[in-house]
């Protein structure tokens, strides 16, 4: 009988999905930094396509494996086609998650990346909302060409840090190959629209 390591003995899943479309003849892989991946080096982790052209894979990796950067790829069959993602890679690190599942989902866009904002603030009007306002377009643009603040919403009560509560949150995708979507400034603000109008 084989003995199974501790660090095998338990898995979880990250079920992947982005939309691209391809031309006949290409696919869509992860590149990445683990050997499921491919070590940024081999196309192993194919996904597949659905109606929409959502590319979908879900990936089992044992439970000591807690991060790795990734990209996705467009490569053709005859490998006379690659085309990876623009900007920094992608990261996940289920040590900052705060999901006890052991199925994590990661929806994403091309060329794009996302942030997710969490700030506990309790009010105490009932018709207040925190928003989000900052430099790039997605958060307000700081007002320019007629840009909108971002509304965050309350979540369900949740731990993060040493602080139990309802906080509020908001997720944002932001172009990867603006590099001044790197570093900005933002702030957060309370909106009543009763009293505002």
């Amino acid at each position: 009988m084989k003995k199974i390591a501790p660090e095998e003995s338990y898995t979880y899943s990250i079920k992947f999905s982005i939309k691209y479309q391809t031309s006949p003849g290409q696919n869509i892989y992860i590149f990445g930094s683990i050997k499921e991946l491919g070590n940024w080096k081999e196309n192993k982790f194919k996904l597949k396509w659905s109606e929409g052209h959502i590319w979908k894979g879900v990936l089992e990796l044992p439970e000591h494996i807690d991060f790795f950067d990734f990209k996705f790829v467009c490569l053709s069959d005859d490998n006379t086609f690659k085309r990876w993602e623009e900007g920094p890679n992608r990261l996940f690190d289920k040590r900052k998650i705060t999901d006890t599942t052991n199925i994590y989902k990661v929806d994403c866009i091309w060329d794009h990346f996302t942030i997710a904002f969490h700030i506990f603030y309790p009010l105490n009007n009932e018709t207040e909302y925190l928003q989000i306002i900052g430099e790039p377009t997605e958060i307000g643009g700081w007002f320019k060409n007629g840009g909108l603040p971002l509304k965050m919403r309350l979540t369900e009560p949740m731990t993060l840090g040493s602080v139990t509560g309802k906080f509020w949150h908001a997720v944002v995708n932001l172009p990867s190959f603006n590099f001044k979507n790197f570093n900005f400034e933002y702030r957060y603000s309370i909106y009543n629209p009763i009293k505002s109008n």
